[in-house]
């Protein structure tokens, strides 16, 4: 499903901020609670189906959730695992876990302002 050009319903653009909001929320407030309310929010719009606009920012939202904490840990583990010495695994992992999930707040914050223009969301932070 791709949507194409803006739209002007005030009730999907709601809905498609409220999820990316909750999607900040994750990141940055109380991950894992944050996790479950995008999840929650993915299921209630898959079934009511009434706003695509919305279930497009909560597929964005939670497909992002997922791939961040994903790179984020699997990331951090595998630097660890490999690292020649600890002080060398902690600075390049500290480097690594800011640089990533500063890009994932980053995304978030734009795809809460394309929600607000009633844009649809970016993928990966490119204008379709």
């Amino acid at each position: 499903m791709m949507l194409k050009g803006r739209v002007t319903d005030k009730r999907a653009i709601a809905l498609g901020v409220r999820v990316q909001v909750w999607y900040l929320v994750n990141l940055l407030l109380l991950p894992g609670i944050g996790f479950g309310v995008v999840a929650w929010k993915l299921v209630q719009y898959r079934r009511d189906a009434e706003h695509p606009f919305a279930l497009a920012f909560a597929k964005g939202a939670f497909y992002a959730s997922l791939l961040g904490g994903g790179l984020i840990f699997l990331g951090c583990g595998l630097m660890w695992w490999f690292a020649a010495s600890a002080s060398n695994a902690l600075a390049m992992i500290v480097l690594y876990f800011t640089v990533m999930h500063s890009t994932f707040i980053l995304w978030g914050i734009l795809n809460v302002a394309r929600a607000m223009a009633g844009k649809p969301i970016a993928p990966l932070g490119f204008d379709v």
